[in-house]
């Protein structure tokens, strides 16, 4: 959510982040440069109304988008945004990102346990993996559409590189937050077809 005025933090009280969380620079413990906030009671009782407007989204106003509505780079930058740091292998992974199909292009992710840099230019290091896919078989695998294991086993989306890294890869993403809400839609409309 974007605050209508970023230096009236007033907006965000009212939309539920707290004062604490509001003034911390994320430099405290193991993760520098990486800020986190915490729901206030009021923040948090907004999750409800979130969640029926996505579902409601993903049931009435979002069908599969055109060719022509898929772009890699945002894409890239939503997985960018929902990497589970936790799960990341120490150090630094460059993850190489080679779309293909009407608006491919190569991107990449630069994970590190701190940090997570979206690139729209080779990085200066050499990618541990490389993922191959069409931009919409990706963007159908992250939105909950497509399931990852199943894409990977139709030879929809290759990953390459170390066997530790090729396993691991699926558990640093946290996927859309409304995955299961997509798979259930897609299964009442697979049934009802």
């Amino acid at each position: 959510m974007v605050c209508p005025a970023s230096r009236d933090r007033s907006w965000w009280r009212v939309f539920g982040i707290s004062r604490t969380a509001e003034s911390s620079n994320g430099t405290r413990g193991a993760r520098p440069n990486v800020s986190e906030y915490t729901l206030t009671k009021a923040g948090s009782d907004l999750l409800d109304v979130i969640t029926h407007l996505g579902t409601w989204a993903i049931k009435w106003a979002f069908a599969d988008p055109s060719p022509d509505e898929l772009d890699p780079a945002l894409l890239l930058w939503k997985m960018h945004q929902r990497v589970d740091h936790r799960e990341l292998p120490p150090g630094r992974t460059v993850v190489q990102f080679d779309f293909t199909g009407r608006k491919g292009r190569r991107l990449w992710l630069v994970l590190d346990p701190r940090e997570v840099s979206a690139c729209l230019k080779p990085p200066r290091f050499v990618s541990d993996l490389t993922v191959r896919a069409g931009v919409s078989v990706l963007y159908r695998v992250w939105a909950g559409l497509i399931d990852y294991r199943t894409a990977v086993r139709r030879g929809e989306v290759v990953v390459e590189g170390p066997p530790a890294l090729v396993r691991a890869f699926p558990r640093w993403f946290m996927w859309s937050p409304l995955v299961d809400v997509a798979r259930a839609c897609r299964e009442r409309r697979r049934i009802s077809a």
